[in-house]
């Protein structure tokens, strides 16, 4: 919070306020003036980003192609991901599937009784 408090040059703002105006930020520039900006708000916090095109949806073909290059060269983005299923990551050992033993294996009842 005392990041997001120190991020703009105002102290008249509302909770509310602050939140929309983080929230709605836009980033405009080189691939490097992008990653910059990114790895400005990793190393204030923030683990995550959300994209959304601004003027048409090859914006996010743009972002893969020129930024994500900068991004992975700067150790920012992960290059790759560990083997197995996203249960597997959540439930070590649990192998890909539902125990058979698990309520959700079962067979649902016809529909109507």
């Amino acid at each position: 919070m005392k990041d997001l408090l120190n991020a703009t040059d105002r102290d008249d703002w509302t909770l509310g306020e602050l939140v929309r105006w983080a929230g709605n930020r836009r980033l405009a520039g080189t691939p490097e003036q992008i990653a910059d900006s990114i790895g400005d708000w990793q190393d204030a916090g923030v683990d995550g980003i959300n994209l959304q095109y601004v003027v048409s949806p090859t914006t996010f073909r743009e972002f893969v192609d020129h930024v994500v290059p900068v991004l992975r060269a700067r150790g920012l983005i992960q290059s790759g991901y560990s083997p197995g299923t996203l249960r597997e990551k959540f439930f070590p050992g649990g192998g890909p599937r539902l125990a058979a033993s698990h309520p959700a294996r079962r067979p649902s009842p016809p529909v109507g009784e």
